[in-house]
């Protein structure tokens, strides 16, 4: 059971991930994940998955009219057999070798933007992005960040809704795999619950923040920052 003290602190960390995703349309579990599971172990994985259904649905729906529907379609064409594929790596591969790798393959990738030599959002390039983002969400987490990187130049109020709705169906796929495994219970409900203030309270405060970022000609330096740091914390992980 949870202390008061643990259980505000645990929405205040998913504040943080939550108004991160209001403002990318991914994120939330990158930035609140790794700080949720140190105030208690059982924030993962169900509660943090669920919490993410919730923050996606709660971004996705405020911009839907903007989201990119053929990115998000062919991105999500690659993602099935892309999650399929990861779950055959993380039982073929020793697990101390997984997060690294895929944490130098987003640092890569990002240095591959920051250098503007980023693919071209043609259906064969979200097709493959989406078969990386299904591995990468499989062994560590980062499933939003390779297709962050192909949308980098898209406009805040297209980023925003296309990366979550496609978050959305990432979270959507994890949350039944974690059912059919017996993994969502009482107490991961519990759990969920516990986070969902700092879900709400990050959508509305990002709501607020939302004009001042869409001042920016492109979310493309935001972007680079978190899947830069969400690869240098898979790396320091798996090498920890």
């Amino acid at each position: 059971m949870l202390t008061l003290p643990d259980a505000s602190a645990a929405a205040a960390v998913e504040l943080l991930g939550a108004t991160t995703q209001g403002l990318l349309g991914f994120g939330i579990n990158l930035v609140a994940a790794p700080l949720l599971v140190l105030i208690d172990p059982h924030f993962a994985p169900s509660p943090v998955v669920l919490a993410g259904i919730v923050s996606s649905v709660l971004v996705g729906t405020r911009e839907r009219g903007s989201a990119d529907g053929a990115t998000i379609t062919w991105a999500l064409a690659g993602r099935l057999p892309g999650t399929a594929l990861g779950v055959w790596i993380v039982a073929a591969v020793a697990s101390r070798y997984l997060r690294p790798l895929v944490g130098a393959v987003v640092l890569a990738g990002a240095a591959a933007v920051a250098a503007r030599r980023a693919l071209r959002r043609t259906r064969p390039a979200l097709l493959g992005v989406g078969v990386v983002s299904g591995v990468m969400s499989t062994i560590a987490g980062l499933g939003g960040a390779p297709l962050g990187l192909v949308c980098h130049d898209l406009p805040g109020r297209v980023l925003r809704p296309t990366l979550a709705f496609f978050s959305l169906a990432g979270a959507l796929l994890a949350a039944a795999a974690l059912a059919a495994a017996g993994q969502v219970s009482y107490v991961s409900l519990e759990l969920t619950a516990v986070l969902l203030p700092g879900v709400f309270g990050g959508f509305l405060l990002s709501g607020v923040l939302v004009p001042v970022a869409d001042r920016w000609p492109t979310m493309r330096p935001a972007v680079l920052a978190l899947a830069a740091a969400g690869a240098i914390a898979a790396i320091v992980k798996g090498l920890w």
